[in-house]
């Protein structure tokens, strides 16, 4: 498999380069290549973007204010682990740990 991008060969991919120049012509391959890679740019641009909302949105777990914990947003798995350790045992909704018979 060396020598393969995408699953394509050299070979695959020199044929789909000459099929493009073939149906597209030389003047057009310019402007196709700018414009796909306009659209990538804008697409990893918008991916970042709802990338950093939810780590926000997860770094800031209680509403502005409030001091309640986001609607719908499971509790964090550090105050999981602080509750467990305050109490010396589990949190009642977590599990049990086995009793010795």
């Amino acid at each position: 498999m060396g020598g393969e991008l995408f699953g394509i060969g050299f070979g695959e991919l020199l044929f789909l380069a000459i099929l493009a120049l073939v149906v597209f012509g030389p003047k057009r391959i310019p402007e196709i290549g700018r414009t796909v890679g306009r659209f990538l740019r804008q697409v990893r641009e918008a991916t970042a973007g709802m990338d950093r909302e939810v780590q926000q949105l997860l770094h800031n777990e209680t509403v502005e204010g409030s001091g309640e914990p986001l609607a719908g947003l499971p509790p964090s798995p550090l105050q999981f682990l602080s509750q467990s350790d305050q109490a010396g045992r589990p949190p009642e909704d977590g599990p049990s740990p086995p009793t010795a018979g």
